[in-house]
């Protein structure tokens, strides 16, 4: 017999979120997700999995078109049959996209940046502000949070920041490790650079500085809605393992 624990490990549901800001507007953004072949015993050779309805009509209509794997995945009245042995491990066995408006932002965040004013001579210090809002009906919130500030190389000095950072002048980035942030929580993080040199071109300075976040949603929710049911081949519904290692990510 196969231990639960084992088909737990087969199979694993993942939805990325990704957006870009520009002038306090999200530009872009898209939702993807896919289920993929994880940790799976060599002595498990197919399980069975199945992706229940969410609230969203439109969702759920995105998931009727998903793509599934022609070799390595069919599918049967509502289950799919995903084949584990002799399969590479980045297999993915069913993809869907779904439209930025039916996934409301786990992550809402800009970037600030402020210079002395100009009658001072060339700027010698900026301030960069990164003012962020986690959606409140996010369940678990937001964990293993990575604040990434790329500079340019004249920004070389890191005079204080609002939060613990690493700071490489070399790789002219700063870079912020956040554990977590609850649901509906608000806040900013803070940082001031300077320039040993001063700050000559003030547009070309500001317009090369870029901001990237990434986090993980708490492991069991996902930002569709959508569920996610993995037994062995043959099992019924009600002797599926349910939802287990469920994984949420953005950017």
């Amino acid at each position: 017999d196969i231990p639960v624990s084992d088909l737990q490990e087969a199979l694993v549901m993942v939805e990325v979120w990704e957006g870009s800001v520009s002038q306090g507007s999200i530009e872009s953004a898209c939702v993807r997700g896919e289920v993929r072949r994880a940790l799976a015993p060599y002595n498990l050779d197919n399980a069975a999995f199945r992706i229940s309805g969410s609230e969203s009509l439109v969702v759920d209509d995105c998931l009727h078109a998903a793509s599934v794997h022609r070799t390595y995945a069919q599918k049967n009245a509502g289950e799919f049959r995903a084949r584990l042995s002799s399969t590479p491990i980045d297999t993915s066995y069913l993809k869907y996209q779904l439209p930025s408006s039916a996934v409301d932002p786990p992550l809402q965040c800009n970037l600030l940046v402020a210079l002395p004013e100009e009658d001072t001579g060339p700027a010698k210090t900026i301030v960069l502000v990164i003012p962020f809002a986690v959606n409140p009906s996010l369940h678990g919130g937001l964990v293993d949070v990575s604040v990434i500030l790329s500079l340019p190389p004249e920004l070389d000095g890191l005079v204080r920041t609002s939060h613990k950072a690493a700071f490489s002048p070399q790789e002219s980035r700063v870079q912020w490790s956040i554990d977590s942030m609850e649901a509906g929580s608000t806040g900013a993080i803070r940082a001031i650079l300077k320039s040993s040199k001063g700050i000559q071109n003030r547009d070309t300075t500001v317009d090369n500085i870029r901001a990237e976040v990434l986090y993980s949603g708490y492991p069991g929710t996902s930002y569709s809605g959508l569920g996610f049911e993995v037994g062995f081949e043959g099992d019924q519904t009600d002797k599926a393992c349910g939802i287990h290692s469920y994984e949420i990510a953005g950017g």
